[in-house]
This record gives C-alpha cells, structure tokens and sequence, in this order.
C-alpha cells in the first residue's frame, strides 16, 4: 500500500482531521496555532482537510504536485542565482566601473540594492496572488525575470543601466519568498510542510550554489554579458514551465465539521475554527470528511485553463493585507522571526562581498576560481535538510506526541539548536578571524566558515517560515510576507554597514558583532518557546470576553 493510500484510508477510517480544543462549538476559547496532530490511535491526522472539489490543490495527483513544486523551485533557483551570485563577479564589475569614476560603493549596490528590491517584491506579489490567484502573478514574475535578464545584457558598459535592469531582476525575485511558498502551503498538510519547505530552500540552495560556481567562468571565457544571457535562457525556461506545469493553487475552501466543530481556511491555506455565531451562517461542506481525493479528477488542460474569478471589490483584501502585516509586528513570535532571518542574511550577504577579495588578494586565486567556494554549499544543503527540513518534521511529531497529540508552533523551535551552535562558532566567528588572519590560515578555512554561515541561513529560513505561518494562522500571509521579506530590507542595512565595516581589514570585529547579535537574538527563542503558548492562551481567553 502507497503512502497516499495509507493517508486515504486512514482519512475513511478516522473522519475528523483537526481539533483545536475539542468539545462544542465555542466551549473554549480558540488557541492560534494548537493543532490536534495526533489522533486517539496515534496515527497523524491530515490538517487541513481535504474537500472533494477537484480545484482543491490538496487533492492533487502526486505527479501534478512534483510538477508544481519543480517548477517553483526552478524560478527560484533562476531569480536568486542572478540576483545573488554577483558575488564572485564583484572583481570583474570594479575593474569595469571605477576607472570610469564609479566608487567602490556604488558598485557593491549592485548586490545589495537588489537585495532590497526583492524584499520589496514581497509585498506586491502576495497580496495580488490573494486577490486574482496564484498563477498569473506567477507568470507576470517570469516574464520580468527574462526581460530584466534582457536588458542587464544588452548594459553594455553602462553602471546605470545595469543597476536598473539588477534592480529589475530583484524585484521579480520577490515571488519566491512570498508567492511560490504560499503555493506550497496551499498543497501541503501541516505534518508536511517542513519536509516540503525544506526541500524548497534546499534545492534552491544547491542548485544556486552550482550556477554562482558556474558564474565566474561565464565571465572569464564568455565575457560577463554571457552571465545575464545563459541566465535568459533558462529563465525562458521558467516561463514554459509556470504556463505548463503551474495550475493555480487558490482555492475557497467550503466550511466543514470537525470534532463537533464549524471550521474554514482562509485565504491563506490556513485552518481557521469559526464561533458559534460565525458556524450559524455558513453551510457546512458534507463531503469533506469522506475522501482525500477529488471526486472528479481534473483533466490537464482544464487544470491549466482554469482561473479564479476576481471582482474590483476583491481588491479591498490588498489592503486588509497590508494592515495586518502591519499588525504583525505586534506578535513577539513574527518579530523573533523577522529578527532572527535578517540578521543571518545580513551575515552571510556581507561575507559574499568580501570572500573574493580575501582568496584573490591573500591567497592569490585567480578570480574566475573564486566561485568553487559555493560547491561547500552542496554537503550544507544535505546537511540543512536532515537537520531542519526532515528532522525538523521529526522532532515536531515528537514533541506532539509527547503533548497528548497537540501540536504547537513552538515545537518547531528546537531544530535550530543544532545549527545554531555550530553556525556561529564554525560559521560567522570562525570567518572572521581567519579572514584577519590569511594568508597565515589555509584558505579552506575561510571555505569551511563562509559555507557553515550559509548551513545556518538556510536551517533559519526553514524554521522561521514554517513557524511564523503556523504562529499567525488566522494572517499567515501577511506574517510570512513581514518575516521573508522584511528580512530583505532589514538585512540590506545590516550588510551595507557592516561591509564597510569590514573593507577596512577589521572582519574579527565586525563578524564578532553579527555572531554577537545573531546569537542573543536566537537565545529568545527560550522565552518564546515556553511562554508564547500561554500569551496565545491569554489572547484567546481575552478574545472570548
């Protein structure tokens, strides 16, 4: 029997899918976030449940759900490739620009205001994918991809119009951090999204460490227009992909009963249990208890033709979106996410604008070489999976079972321990003094610690986003918005400050600063972790008076 069998018959045999306090309707306050995970038999039930619409994305077939989670991986391996792997070509961009009377500092903005245009994308992309579905917002972002591709080709020698094609290209970048992970939500059950989101950062994470390595040699023996066109072709690629492997994921799901209770999900892809007063005008969907699968399937191209019908008054949900982004900033749990991925990125962006020099100038590697250091990411995305994707899911079935089958957001916390600790001390610290040090330290050093703040950036991505959207579930959209791309912004300042920082030899200092800031950040992940379940408690008794 399948695993997809096994979920099925089980879904027939148990007919209740999620609990968040069990009981009447309304008997006791709804906790955000608590998730009845483990059924009475021990078995782990699916959340959220299932309709038999065969528009519903959760009851995709499995070769339609591994084509739409290669084609999102594919766009984002393409955009942040682009996007972030000017590292290694920063050399041949200063020879370029400053013999014209462009500064140092106005050519690293070619890395790091990209950076920033991404996180801006965040905040375009998703509230439009809420309003006229997932699919065309995906395939507007990758035609800008290959058209800013384009275009910072055909710069010529031109700084201002490379910036502006760069700044392009970061701005389509934003749907990977907001748009393609609101895909995976809209598929995917709660005990798998870990396993899901970890597979999406990690693949990314391999596949742009092989291009970056690829990049510098582009430039070398192709001439660094060749970078942007090879780039075109298989963002060219992404398109074909999204129009023919990318059916549209948003769906309404009807309300359901569920252990005696009204529940819906929301435009998020998140399970929102509804009170008495709500459950007494919705009518309630019979059938979503009965099946995993779609009672009809959905043909291939009826799954590509179809769309979600968008009215103007739909547009009023654009800015309800953007208030609660702003009100997230009021939940200790978003703010601990935002804090902590911003700082990481910040990290690890400031390390890729200085490795290059330090192998070039100290150890004398010839700058199309520089590249081979992101081959280190390959173990590390291995290694980052088994710790936070995988494991992760793990160690969250763990904890659940060990909390009488509940489920709580914070019981993703702990699989940050790990590459904490050796992030930091192998990573961010060990870079830094090694950087002051070469060349009297092997240059494998300065490979092994750049590649070690890379395993702790991806092992944070994995944790922060699949615990922001279940910390929020009733704004999950707009918390996963505020920490993906927020990080973005937040670590474009943090870099900027601290590269100039570290142009002046001084990088013990300035990563003992970030391991400093990094580490102190990442230890309030104790208080949050025992103390967040009683403030969402509170929250949720305070609501009900």
């Amino acid at each position: 029997m399948s695993k997809y069998e096994a979920d099925e018959k089980h879904f027939e045999q148990d007919h209740v899918e999620f609990a968040e306090n069990g009981g009447k309707q309304g008997s006791q306050p709804q906790i955000e976030g608590n998730i009845q995970l483990i059924g009475n038999d021990g078995e782990v039930r699916l959340v959220p449940t299932p309709s038999g619409s065969k528009h519903d994305p959760l009851s995709f077939g499995k070769a339609r759900k591994v084509g739409l989670l290669v084609t999102v991986i594919w766009f984002s391996i393409i955009a942040l490739s682009v996007v972030g792997g000017f590292g290694a070509l920063a050399p041949i961009f200063f020879g370029l620009y400053i013999p014209q009377g462009v500064t140092a500092d106005h050519v690293v903005r070619l890395l790091t205001w990209p950076s920033l245009f991404t996180g801006l994308g965040n905040f375009v992309f998703l509230p439009l994918a809420l309003v006229v579905g997932r699919r065309p917002v995906f395939i507007f972002a990758s035609f800008m991809l290959v058209g800013s591709s384009v275009w910072a080709a055909k710069s010529g020698t031109s700084y201002e119009s490379h910036l502006g094609a760069r700044l392009l290209q970061g701005f389509s970048a934003g749907a990977t951090e907001s748009l393609l992970p609101l895909i995976i939500t809209d598929m995917t059950f709660v005990h798998q999204r870990s396993k899901y989101f970890g597979a999406y950062w990690v693949a990314q994470s391999l596949f742009t460490a092989c291009l970056n390595t690829a990049s510098s040699y582009i430039a070398e023996y192709l001439q660094w227009a060749w970078y942007y066109w090879i780039f075109t072709i298989l963002a060219v690629i992404g398109v074909l992909l999204v129009i023919f492997a990318a059916p549209e994921t948003k769906f309404e799901r009807p309300a359901f009963a569920i252990d005696g209770k009204a529940a819906k999900v929301d435009a998020f892809g998140n399970l929102v249990m509804l009170t008495e007063e709500e459950a007494a005008h919705v009518a309630l969907d019979t059938n979503a208890d009965q099946t995993v699968g779609p009672k009809e399937n959905m043909g291939y191209v009826e799954s590509l033709l179809y769309r979600v019908p968008a009215t103007w008054s739909d547009f009023k949900v654009i800015l309800n979106v953007y208030k609660h982004m702003v009100l997230a900033l009021l939940d200790p749990a978003i703010i601990w996410s935002l804090g902590a991925s911003s700082i990481v990125l910040g990290t690890t962006i400031g390390q890729s604008l200085t490795f290059g020099t330090i192998l070039q100038e100290k150890y004398h590697w010839a700058h199309q070489n520089t590249g081979l250091i992101y081959l280190g990411t390959l173990p590390i995305c291995v290694l980052s999976f088994l710790t936070s994707g995988w494991g992760g899911d793990k160690i969250n079935l763990w904890f659940a079972k060990r909390n009488g089958g509940v489920h709580l957001p914070e019981h993703r916390l702990p699989a940050i321990i790990v590459p904490t600790i050796l992030g930091l001390s192998l990573g961010v610290l060990m870079y830094g003094f090694c950087a002051d040090a070469a060349p009297n330290v092997h240059w494998i050093a300065i490979v092994i610690s750049q590649n070690m703040s890379t395993y702790l950036f991806i092992c944070i991505l994995i944790t922060t986003t699949t615990y922001c959207v279940e910390s929020m579930t009733h704004h999950a959209g707009a918390a996963l918005v505020m920490v993906v791309g927020g990080k973005n912004i937040l670590s474009f300042g943090l870099a900027t400050a601290i590269t100039d920082l570290a142009n002046t030899g001084r990088n013990a200092y300035a990563n003992g600063i970030l391991a400093g800031c990094a580490g102190g950040w990442l230890l309030l992940a104790l208080p949050l972790y025992f103390y967040m379940p009683r403030y969402r408690k509170w929250k949720a008794e305070r609501a009900t008076k």
